[in-house]
This record gives C-alpha cells, structure tokens and sequence, in this order.
C-alpha cells in the first residue's frame, strides 16, 4: 500500500521509490519502538544521504494526524536541493566569485522567503541552510518569497563542521552579519568569494557558527527601535555586495 497525500508520503515503499527518484525530502519520521526491519534499513539509507531522521515516542508520532502506513513519513520539500560541489565549480568555471548566504536558526518562513527573494534579485549564487534548525522550505516559503526559491540554488548540509570545510577547501571566505562587530557593512570586499551568516532575530548568530567565521560585521542604525529584522538586514548586506560586484 502506497499513499500520497499533498507534501508527504507514508509505506517504506513509496518512500525508497521518492529517494530513488531523487525527490527533495525535508525529514522522515517513524515511531520509536515500532521499527521493523524494513524501516531501520531505510532510515539508515536515508542518513547516509543526509536526509534528516526523527525517530518520535508513539504519543508524538500520533500527534501528526497522518493515517502512517507502517509506521513511517516522509515529508517533501518544495525546494530542490543543490549538488554543492557541482555548483562551486560551474560559478568558478564561469569565472566569478561565488557569494552565498547562509541562514543560521532562521525558523520563520516569511524570513527565509524575504531573504530568497533579495538573494535572487541581487545576484547571490546560492542559499545555505541546515537540515535541523531551520524552517521548512515548504509552499508557505516558497510562496513568502514570490517563487525566487524554485529558481535560487539551495544547498542542506548536514553539519556546520562540513558546511564550513567546504567552504574552507574551495577558498571561500565565511563572514558574520551580527549587530555585536565593530566592524561596518561597508568595510567588506564583496568582490571575493564570500558566504555571509545571517542568524535568527532571537538568539542571533551561533557560537559554532561564529567559531568559524573568518571576520564580522554589522550594519549601523540609529539602534531607536533595536536590531533590523533580518530579512531587511540580508537585503542590505546583498545590496552592498550586488553594488561592489557591479560597479
């Protein structure tokens, strides 16, 4: 038995079929205690291709309303995601430098719409997002960002470690957009490569994070009604590097 209903499929075999096909998936989710064979087989071949697992207690697994056929969902993104290395290489056979934004505990979709959208329109080449943390990249999204993110490169990693070694191994430089540098916007060579960290409004950016960023900087206000939102901190920060690249 097979089900397909809106952005989520349930039964181990409709699920292999989707990740066989190469289906974005946002995370697959079975019931603690109730796993079969079967299901620890395909959890594990889900992990191994960094497809977010979340193994829930039955009073949790239940509480998603979904009729689950053998005890296992598999939620889809409405985003495609990006061979990371493929794409580093096309943007440098191209002879540019690549500029990427990485969305660090972004949980509010109108945000992470907003933020696609001004990447889109000043030239960004790609956005970064973690499998766990950050909200999901379903219609909601897509529609806040006025479609800019079926047509903008996403790229989920798995871990900042490996999203930072890429980065690191392909001589891209990784800087912080937090209101706590001394440093101004305006004092950033955009024209390098170059990915930005943008964090959540509430908690900002992440120790680790920040532990792997070369350099910071932040944009100056009046501070009259505190920090920016970050979707309108993004949209200057990719103005400023969408004016540098183009002048």
């Amino acid at each position: 038995m097979q089900k397909k209903k809106g952005q989520y499929i349930t039964g181990i075999n409709a699920i292999n079929e989707a990740i066989e096909l190469g289906k974005p998936i946002l995370k697959i989710i079975t019931q603690k205690g109730s796993m079969s064979d079967r299901v620890k087989e395909l959890i594990k071949k889900a992990r191994s291709l960094e497809i977010p697992v979340q193994i829930l207690p039955p009073e949790r697994f239940m509480g998603s309303k979904i009729d689950a056929h053998q005890n296992i969902i598999a939620y889809l993104s409405a985003v495609e995601f990006v061979d990371i290395d493929l794409l580093i290489a096309q943007i440098y056979e191209r002879a540019e430098a690549p500029l990427f934004i990485w969305l660090d505990g972004i949980t509010d979709v109108r945000n992470i719409g907003a933020i696609a959208r001004s990447a889109l329109n000043f030239g960004a080449h790609a956005i970064l997002v973690e499998s766990k943390g950050t909200g999901a990249l379903n219609n909601d999204a897509v529609h806040a960002s006025a479609g800019a993110l079926l047509n903008i490169p996403v790229y989920r990693f798995e871990t900042v470690h490996k999203m930072s070694k890429i980065l690191e191994n392909n001589g891209i430089k990784l800087m912080a957009c937090t209101e706590k540098s001394n440093n101004k916007i305006t004092d950033i060579d955009y024209s390098v490569p170059i990915c930005v960290v943008m964090g959540s409004e509430g908690e900002g950016i992440s120790p680790e994070v920040m532990g792997k960023a070369s350099g910071s900087f932040a944009i100056p206000s009046n501070e009259k009604i505190g920090s920016l939102n970050v979707s309108v901190a993004a949209g200057i920060m990719l103005y400023e590097a969408f004016k540098m690249r183009n002048n």
